[in-house]
């Protein structure tokens, strides 16, 4: 639904890396409403398969944009996660930060 609210609002911020952080991983239950979530996830990216634009309904490679890159498990009352969450977006932080500057080189060269 978020991706959905992005797409609308702007097609280019689903094209975006993103993250996916589950939280509250502390409480209960929440492994298991984890574990759902992650497995509806696998079967929408299966049933809307990225590298077809064919489908008939109406969704194409573009409007579902980039899965995600990461799905995180965290908890920032136990810390659960959280080093993880933060190695991960520090490397895409790094990445995004390198290919800038090397766009900028090909602007300036």
């Amino acid at each position: 639904a978020v991706r959905d609210e992005l797409r609308m609002y702007n097609p280019q911020y689903v094209q975006r890396t993103h993250v996916i952080a589950l939280t509250k991983m502390d409480l209960d239950g929440a492994a298991e409403r984890a574990d759902a979530f992650e497995q509806g996830l696998k079967e929408y990216m299966l049933a809307n398969d990225t590298e077809r634009d064919d489908s008939d309904d109406g969704t194409d490679a573009v409007e579902l944009g980039k899965p995600a890159v990461a799905m995180v498990r965290v908890s920032a009352e136990s810390g659960l996660g959280m080093e993880e969450l933060s190695t991960i977006l520090g490397k895409i932080t790094a990445e995004a930060e390198a290919e800038a500057e090397a766009e900028a080189g090909m602007e300036d060269g």
